[in-house]
């Protein structure tokens, strides 16, 4: 079911397209219902996460993080659910419930799972060191900026795919591709999709966010979001071929071209790699299998 490459949908068409496509689980439009409600059954959402383990998995992994551990580790739900609160809580499930949506058969898929997972490390401990933003909320926006390619490869599959191919990992040429197909860059279809999903206005903001955008008009969380969509697949190519990317550097011109404060070269790296060893610990721990 591939598009035309000559046809330019209105932005509504394509997202009914993808919601047509990659309905969200049921459970997901549960907890999103339920934490809606602020006088809400804290019982009832453990009970509901415990029918979906991708989503419990990250709910219990969150609440023990740095960000979030006061004294002893959470190991009940219902603890996970009172320590993250309802708002952050709804965040990370309409996250998670939107990347469940997609199908992950493929390799291409597969990888984009992978440098959205890696994006949101990135974007949580930028957010843990500077404090400028909530470290849920950094965390759904990283795992969610590539949520636009996301859907074009749901609606036109290997197409897509050459899209990207052909860009050859230069943004200005891929947004201007994606344009010229769709109408729109892969980023503005991911923040209507969160939008047409009520996700809150900051998350759509920064998933919106691009290369495009000019630095000043940038909010602290959209920089860092932003450099996390970019900084993703340079990782990923330093873990394939390490002496051949210059990691150090090309990190470094990226957060100078968002304007992103985020201190000396070693110490930007240092974060980065931190987080990709974070990831892909997450990504081959027994409950991901």
């Amino acid at each position: 079911m591939s598009l035309q490459p000559t046809v330019q949908q209105p932005m509504s068409d394509l997202i009914d397209r993808v919601v047509t496509l990659c309905p969200l689980p049921a459970s997901a439009h549960r907890i999103l219902a339920l934490t809606s409600d602020p006088d809400v059954d804290i019982k009832e959402v453990g009970h509901v996460l415990s029918t979906d383990p991708a989503l419990t998995v990250e709910v219990m992994r969150l609440a023990n993080s740095t960000a979030y551990a006061r004294g002893l580790p959470v190991t009940d739900l219902v603890q996970a659910v009172l320590r993250l609160g309802l708002g952050e809580l709804r965040q990370m499930a309409g996250a998670m419930a939107i990347l469940a949506a997609f199908p992950t058969v493929g390799e291409f898929s597969n990888d984009l799972r992978a440098a959205s997972v890696l994006s949101g490390a990135i974007v949580r401990d930028l957010a843990d060191k500077s404090g400028f933003a909530s470290i849920g909320t950094a965390y759904v926006c990283g795992l969610l900026c590539e949520v636009g390619a996301m859907a074009c490869t749901a609606i036109d599959g290997a197409s897509y795919l050459e899209l990207r191919a052909e860009s050859g990992g230069d943004w200005t040429i891929r947004a201007s591709r994606e344009r010229e197909r769709y109408g729109h860059s892969s980023p503005e279809i991911g923040s209507e999709l969160l939008n047409r999903n009520r996700l809150p206005s900051s998350i759509v903001q920064a998933v919106q966010a691009s290369l495009d955008s000019a630095p000043s008009s940038l909010a602290p969380l959209d920089r860092m979001t932003v450099f996390a969509r970019h900084a993703a697949p340079i990782l990923i190519e330093a873990g394939a071929n390490p002496e051949r990317v210059d990691l150090a550097a090309r990190l470094t011109r990226l957060a100078q071209q968002i304007e992103l404060p985020a201190g000396e070269p070693s110490e930007l790296t240092a974060l980065c790699v931190h987080s990709a060893v974070a990831t892909v610990n997450a990504l081959s721990s027994p409950s991901r299998r």
